[in-house]
């Protein structure tokens, strides 16, 4: 069930307005580099040394509409992202839009529309995606009917209709599956550097026991963009980071696997979802 809220706030992003009641609205500029655990371990000590970083853990419940064979939104233009996020005492649901792609220095940059709510907290919906994923890892047709299930409950706590403020493709009707989890360790520190302003999030992110490590820092005060990234470089450089503790490999998905057992149980002919 939603909280009640009685404010209203407008969401101005790319020249549109949003309505978000009971929402946190956000456009948030990123720069991101994935680490080696190498150069996470060095920067970590840093962090928490010389800049008192505070440490916090959140597990994040993934979501996608299945279509074609494939997952949808992850692919779409601009990219959409539906997720839970847990953090030991708040339950929230965020939808998260790509708006903007681009590259500077050592960091791709990353311009993102979010609407996030609050929702009570609820046990059921961690039980069920579990059961969900194990099921599916089975290629068990019931797990089929815990999807339906999990989309019942998704509808009737009104996230789907909160999703669409950022996703037209999101239709009520369109069969959304957990596509995977995650459990994120992040140290922040807030950082200025001249006039730019950054929080700067250390992270490692653990999908089904591979791990990942990755520097990101959204931009709160810049007057250019570019030349923030370079300064944010210059400094990570200074503090005893290199270019040997940057992780050049290609990215792991992690809804590859979820998503070629859902299409062996559609090959087998499995439709009652």
């Amino acid at each position: 069930m939603l909280k009640t809220f009685l404010a209203l706030f407008i969401f101005i992003s790319s020249g549109v307005l949003y309505a978000c009641p009971g929402a946190s609205c956000k456009t948030e500029i990123e720069l991101k580099v994935n680490l080696t655990e190498n150069g996470f371990s060095i920067l970590k000590k840093v962090f928490m040394k010389k800049f008192e970083g505070v440490e916090s853990q959140r597990s994040d419940y993934y979501f996608d509409i299945f279509q074609n064979s494939h997952y949808f939104l992850k692919t779409a233009e601009p990219p959409i992202k539906l997720r839970y996020m847990w953090d030991g005492s708040n339950l929230m649901w965020q939808t998260q839009k790509t708006t903007k792609t681009d590259a500077r220095s050592i960091f791709s940059l990353k311009t993102t529309d979010s609407i996030t709510m609050d929702i009570k907290h609820d046990n059921k919906i961690f039980e069920e995606v579990q059961s969900y994923q194990a099921a599916l890892s089975k290629l068990d047709p019931y797990a089929l009917t815990i999807a339906t299930d999990i989309q019942n409950s998704m509808n009737d706590n009104g996230v789907i209709d909160f999703a669409r403020t950022l996703c037209t493709q999101c239709a009520k009707d369109a069969k959304y599956f957990s596509t995977h989890m995650n459990t994120k360790n992040r140290v922040k520190i807030k950082l200025k550097l001249d006039d730019d302003q950054f929080t700067v999030q250390l992270g490692a992110t653990n999908n089904r026991g591979v791990i990942s490590y990755e520097l990101e820092a959204e931009v709160k005060k810049s007057t250019d963009l570019y030349k923030s990234a370079d300064r944010l470089n210059g400094w990570l450089q200074s503090i005893g980071f290199n270019s040997t503790n940057i992780d050049i490999s290609v990215p792991v998905d992690p809804t590859e696997i979820s998503e070629g057992e859902l299409n062996k149980l559609f090959v087998l002919g499995v439709q009652n979802f």
